[in-house]
């Protein structure tokens, strides 16, 4: 089996050093050490790649960006209370979120979460980050791209996009003159194609606050503080 390679970035050298300790205590982690270079400079990750980083570090959010674009998965450490933060987070590109208070434990358990391509965070922060992307979309209801989710329907992609701006399964039926009963089969059909338990699970997905067809539906957990 091979080891998840990890990185910590923080600007705090006593807890950048804590966190190795622990990630190194975990036969199944590998770590990994990046070179930042000059502060402006961008990094280069290969993935995949679970980096800790420490919401304290200056730029942290061009950061997560930008190790999110390069394909990293970003575990963001040391969230402040409160659901700001959090969703300054989240939308930069965050796939976990842990606040002062996490264990060593937990901070194992996410790692391994999130580089299964499931997404460690409080539900309430998700259905907040989630409600904001929708409410922006739902002016114009967009069309989804039909590659974007090729290995779904026709009609499957049409369920889904009804579905991921909140429409009750009525109200989506009564859209594509079908039945309730033909809506709810098509769900979960997408459910179990996506790769997720709930709508919430799938609206984050579609609106790409979460991973698509990458979630083990076994795995995928939203943790709730």
């Amino acid at each position: 089996m091979s080891l998840v390679r990890v990185t910590v970035i923080s600007d705090d050298p006593l807890f950048a050093e804590g966190l190795r300790r622990i990630l190194a205590a975990e036969a199944s982690l590998g770590l990994v050490q990046l070179d930042r270079g000059p502060a402006r400079s961008p990094l280069r990750v290969a993935a995949p790649l679970v980096v800790l980083l420490d919401y304290r570090t200056k730029d942290r959010l061009r950061l997560c960006q930008d190790l999110n674009r390069q394909g990293a998965r970003v575990l963001m450490l040391e969230i402040p209370d409160g659901e700001a933060a959090a969703l300054e987070a989240i939308h930069a590109g965050a796939r976990g979120l842990l606040g002062r208070s996490a264990s060593a434990e937990e901070v194992v358990k996410a790692v391994g979460l999130v580089h299964q391509g499931g997404v460690w965070a409080p539900r309430q922060v998700l259905v907040a980050a989630l409600t904001r992307r929708v409410t922006a979309a739902a002016d114009d209801e967009r069309a989804m791209p039909a590659g974007a989710w090729g290995h779904l329907s026709a009609r499957e992609r049409e369920v889904l996009a009804l579905a991921a701006i909140g429409l009750a399964n009525k109200e989506v039926a009564d859209r594509l003159d079908i039945s309730e009963a033909t809506v709810k089969t098509h769900l979960t059909h997408i459910f179990q194609k996506v790769g997720v338990r709930s709508r919430t699970e799938l609206a984050a997905a579609y609106y790409g606050i979460a991973p698509r067809t990458v979630i083990p539906p076994n795995v995928v957990r939203l943790k709730a503080n």
